[in-house]
């Protein structure tokens, strides 16, 4: 596929960026980190000298890189982490840069209690608003078992924050 022309990517960005951050503020729970992965994503759509091919929705395959940049960046700090640990020195704190309070808060602790499965499956459904048949083939997954997946993450949250 040829790159992108500029009117096909200000599509694409005005058409997905709002709800790609929105999911990726909800599985990070860090606002700059999602805008630093949203603008990566973007940079790499751009860049791409293989698009989307159109064998998935356009939605999908933007998504799939999204998840791709974070799950890299997951790894690096896994890696620093365990470097710093190792080198004697105290790992990097963890912090609410969103200066989240009330039910926010709640929020973030409750997803941080989901599994990382049933995580990402409420992130993608409620942050990036996508439908259960986009999640289930942006994560190569049947449809029922995202469905149980965000059946349970849900039924979890409600119980947290009762």
């Amino acid at each position: 596929m040829a790159k992108l022309t500029a009117q096909a990517f200000d599509r694409l960005y005005t058409e997905h960026a709002a709800g790609l951050l929105g999911f990726l503020t909800y599985q990070t729970g860090d606002r700059a980190l999602a805008e630093d992965i949203v603008a990566d994503t973007f940079e790499r759509v751009l860049t791409s000298r293989s698009g989307w091919r159109g064998g998935s929705g356009e939605k999908t395959w933007l998504y799939a890189i999204a998840l791709n940049r974070m799950r890299d960046l997951a790894r690096r700090r896994g890696a620093e982490s365990r470097a710093l640990e190792r080198a004697g020195e105290i790992g990097a704190p963890v912090s609410d840069e969103l200066g989240a309070v009330g039910d926010r808060d709640l929020l973030q602790r409750g997803l941080q209690m989901l599994s990382p499965e049933e995580r990402e499956v409420v992130a993608l459904r409620f942050g990036a608003d996508l439908s259960l048949s986009e999640i289930a083939a942006l994560l190569k997954e049947r449809q029922s078992t995202i469905e149980g997946r965000l059946y349970r993450g849900l039924r979890r949250l409600r119980e947290i924050s009762t």
